[in-house]
C-alpha cells in the first residue's frame, strides 16, 4: 500500500506540473530585435521585432510586449514547425524594463529585452551601409554646439513607420545599393527627405552603388519637399560638420532642440473631450422635428378622444401607431447601440498627418474591442482595464465606461497646391481653394504675423483674396495670439480647443497656412463590425507664398534652444527670463533669398534684456544694438549656417521674429 501511495503521489505531482503548461520548454520560443541594432531613443516610438517559433506543436495564444506599466499584445496562431515575425512600434517614455512573453493564462516563454536607451536629446545618425562600422567617426561631429551624437545602424530594408524613422535626426547612405530597396523602402526614403530631413550620400568610390534607384543620376545637392539630399565625399571627415551646419534644415534644428513629445501629445488630447462630446449633441433641426412629431401626436390624441364614440379603436390606433413611430426613430437615432464621435486634426503637407481623439459610449457591454483605421499608433486615455494591439491597431476594453482613444497616423497621399502672391506693397492676392469635398466653416489664413478671416468655403470652391497685410498678430504672447485668431475667425469654444492643441502639440514649421473646420463621417471597427461615427475635423493646409525676394515677419519661424530649461517651458511665443538664463534662437533663411536687410521684432516688459548675434567669421557673440541687421552683418552671421540670436537678462519677452529683404 505504501508503494502504491508513493506512485500515486508522484503521478498526481506530474499531472499538476503538466497542467501548468501543455508545451515543452523547447516547443515554443521567442527571439527579439529592438530599436536600431539594439539602440533606442527615450521619449520616442521605437521598433521591436519579435519572432515566435513553434517546433513540435500548434500554438494559439497571445504575444505580449511589456514596457513598464504598458502592455501591448497580439493574438498568435502557429502551425507545427513554423515561425512568424511580428513588428511593434512601441513608445519608450521612461527608462523602464522591457520584457516579451507568449502564453495565455500561463507564460510559456519569456525574455527580458535590454536595449541601449539614449536620452531624447541624443542626435541619432542613421547609417545605411554594407559596412556600418566605417562611420563610427561621426560620433565626434558637432551640430549647433551639440556633441551628444550616436551612430545607429539602419535595417537594409528601411521598413520603418513614420514614428520610428522620426528618431533618426539625419541619415548617411554609402556603400549601399539604393536600387535594392523595395518599393516601400524607396518610398520611405523619399518621405523621410520630404519631411525636412537631410540625407548625406557618398559620391566617392561607392557612388556607383549609392546613386541608383531613387537617387539615380544625382550629381548635386537637391531639395525634395522640405529636405535635402547632398552628395558628399564621406572620406573627408572634416567636411561633414561644415556641410551639415551650412545646409541644416528647420526640421533638423527642431528635432535637435525641441523633439516631438509623444507622451505629452497623448496626455494633452484630453483638451478635445468637449469637442468630441459636442458632436453628439442633438442639432436644432432634430429638436424641431421631434417637437413637430410631439405636437402632431397630441393633436391626433385629442382628436381621437372626441371621435372615440364613433370609432372605439381610434384612440388605441393613435397610441400604438405613435409608439411604433417613436421606436423606429429611436432605432434610427442609435438607441440601444454603442455611439462614437471623433475629433481630428488633419495636416496636409506632402501627405496627410492625422491626430485623433475618439470618444466611445458603449451600450450595456462589459467588454468591447475597438479598431481604428489608417493609424500608426494608438493608446487609451484615462482608462485602466484595457489591452492595446499595435499590430491590428485596436484596443480591447474589459470594463464598462466611456472610452477615449488617442491615435495618429500618416497617409502617403497627394493634394493640390495652394499658392498666393505678396506684392511689394504688402498686398496678398491669389486663389484659395477648398480641396475637400465637404464644406469648410470658419476658415482663416495665417500669413506670418497676419490672420485673415476667410469664412465658409464650399467643397471644391475657389475664393479670391486681396488683403493688405496688417500685422495683427505681431508681438503677441500665446494667449493674445490665440485670442486674436479666435475672434477674427469667429471660432467657438470647441474649435478653439482644437486650435490650441494644434498650436502647442503639433504646430509645424511653416507659417503660411489655411485652416478650416469640417463635419464629416468616419468609421471605426467595433467588435469586428464597421460602425459609422461623426467627425469634427480641423484641416490645416500648407500654402506656398510667392513674395519677390521678401520674407514677411514670422514666415521664417525661429527654432528655440532653451538650454537646461527645456522641460519647464510651456509657452511658444514668449518666455520669462531669469538671471542666468540663456536662450538661443536659430533662423534658417532660404538659400534662394539673398538677404541684404533683416528687421527684428520683439517686445519686453523689462529693460534688463540683452540681444546678441553670433558672428560666424570671428566665432564670437556680438551685441545687437539696433533691431536690424545690414548686409555686412548678415554675411557675418549666415555665411556658415543659420542666423543665431541669443537672449539674456531677466523679465518677460516676446520671442524675436524676423522679416528679410532680399536682392532682386
Amino acid at each position: 500500500m505504501k508503494k502504491i501511495g508513493i506512485i500515486l503521489s508522484v503521478f498526481i505531482f506530474m499531472f499538476c506540473i503538466g497542467g501548468i503548461s501543455c508545451y515543452a520548454d523547447s516547443d515554443i520560443s521567442i527571439n527579439t530585435k529592438i530599436g536600431f541594432d539594439g539602440k533606442c531613443k527615450l521619449g520616442g516610438i521605437n521598433p521591436i521585432k519579435v519572432t515566435v517559433e513553434s517546433k513540435n506543436t500548434e500554438y494559439s495564444g497571445r504575444l505580449n510586449v511589456n514596457v513598464g506599466d504598458r502592455v501591448y499584445t497580439h493574438k498568435v496562431d502557429l502551425e507545427k514547425n513554423t515561425k512568424k515575425s511580428f513588428e511593434f512600434a512601441i513608445p519608450i517614455f521612461n527608462e523602464n524594463d522591457i520584457a516579451v512573453d507568449v502564453g495565455n493564462d500561463d507564460v510559456i516563454d519569456a525574455t527580458d529585452v535590454s536595449p541601449e536607451i539614449y536620452s531624447q536629446d541624443t542626435i541619432f545618425v542613421g547609417i545605411l551601409s554594407d559596412k556600418y562600422e566605417d562611420y563610427y567617426y561621426m560620433n565626434d561631429i558637432n551640430i549647433l554646439d551639440k556633441d551628444n551624437v550616436q551612430v545607429v545602424k539602419l535595417d537594409s530594408t528601411l521598413n520603418y513607420t513614420t514614428d520610428e524613422i522620426y528618431n533618426i535626426d539625419f541619415m548617411v547612405l554609402d556603400n549601399f545599393s539604393t536600387k535594392e530597396l523595395t518599393e516601400k523602402g524607396q518610398k520611405n526614403l523619399q518621405n523621410y527627405i520630404k519631411r525636412g530631413n537631410i540625407v548625406l550620400v557618398g559620391n566617392g568610390k561607392y557612388a556607383y552603388k549609392n546613386l541608383t534607384g531613387v537617387l539615380k543620376n544625382l550629381d548635386k545637392k537637391i531639395n525634395l519637399g522640405d529636405g535635402i539630399v547632398i552628395p558628399v565625399d564621406l572620406e573627408n571627415k572634416d567636411l561633414i560638420n561644415n556641410v551639415l551646419q551650412k545646409n541644416i534644415t528647420p526640421a533638423l534644428m527642431t528635432k535637435i532642440n525641441n523633439p516631438v513629445n509623444f507622451e505629452s501629445n497623448i496626455n494633452q488630447i484630453k483638451k478635445l473631450y468637449n469637442s468630441c462630446d459636442n458632436i453628439l449633441k442633438p442639432k436644432y433641426s432634430s429638436l424641431y422635428f421631434l417637437i413637430a412629431i410631439l405636437v402632431i401626436y397630441i393633436f391626433l390624441l385629442t382628436l381621437s378622444i372626441f371621435i372615440k364614440k364613433y370609432n372605439k379603436y381610434s384612440f388605441l390606433s393613435v397610441v400604438v401607431g405613435f409608439c411604433v413611430v417613436f421606436y423606429c426613430l429611436a432605432l434610427w437615432g442609435g438607441f440601444e447601440s454603442t455611439k462614437g464621435a471623433l475629433a481630428s486634426i488633419k495636416v496636409y503637407k506632402d501627405g496627410l498627418y492625422t491626430y485623433n481623439l475618439a470618444n466611445i459610449y458603449p451600450y450595456k457591454k462589459d467588454s468591447i474591442d475597438i479598431a481604428t483605421f489608417n493609424s500608426e499608433f494608438l493608446d487609451a486615455v484615462d482608462s485602466e482595464k484595457y489591452e492595446v494591439d499595435l499590430i491590428d491597431k485596436k484596443i480591447e476594453y474589459t470594463d464598462k465606461e466611456n472610452y477615449h482613444i488617442y491615435s495618429h497616423g500618416f497617409e502617403d497621399t497627394q493634394s493640390e497646391d495652394i499658392t498666393i502672391s505678396l506684392s511689394k506693397d504688402d498686398i496678398l492676392n491669389g486663389e484659395i481653394k477648398n480641396i475637400l469635398v465637404n464644406k469648410m466653416i470658419n476658415s482663416f489664413l495665417i500669413a506670418g504675423d497676419t490672420v485673415i478671416n476667410i469664412g465658409d468655403i464650399d467643397g471644391k470652391e475657389v475664393v479670391n483674396i486681396n488683403y493688405k497685410i496688417d500685422h495683427n498678430l505681431r508681438n503677441t504672447g500665446d494667449y493674445n495670439y490665440i485670442e486674436k485668431i479666435c475672434k477674427d475667425a469667429e471660432l467657438n469654444n470647441y474649435q478653439r480647443d482644437m486650435l490650441e492643441y494644434y498650436f502647442y502639440n503639433i504646430d509645424d514649421l511653416d507659417n503660411v497656412k489655411l485652416i478650416g473646420f469640417s463635419n464629416e463621417n468616419n468609421k471605426l471597427k467595433i467588435d469586428d463590425k464597421d460602425q459609422k461615427i461623426k467627425e469634427l475635423s480641423m484641416n490645416v493646409f500648407d500654402v506656398k507664398l510667392k513674395s519677390n525676394n521678401y520674407a514677411p515677419c514670422e514666415t521664417i519661424k525661429p527654432v528655440v534652444d532653451y538650454g537646461q530649461n527645456t522641460e519647464k517651458v510651456q509657452e511658444k511665443r514668449e518666455y520669462v527670463l531669469e538671471k542666468g538664463d540663456i536662450i538661443t534662437l536659430y533662423y534658417k533663411i532660404p538659400d534662394d533669398l539673398k538677404a541684404y536687410n533683416i528687421d527684428i521684432f520683439t517686445k519686453a516688459d523689462t529693460d534688463d534684456l540683452y540681444l546678441e548675434y553670433f558672428n560666424q567669421v570671428t566665432n564670437s557673440w556680438e551685441a545687437l544694438n539696433d533691431l536690424k541687421l545690414e548686409e555686412k552683418q548678415i554675411y557675418e552671421c549666415t555665411s556658415k549656417g543659420p542666423l543665431s540670436l541669443r537672449l539674456t537678462g531677466s523679465g518677460r519677452v516676446i520671442l524675436p521674429q524676423i522679416s528679410v529683404n532680399g536682392l532682386d
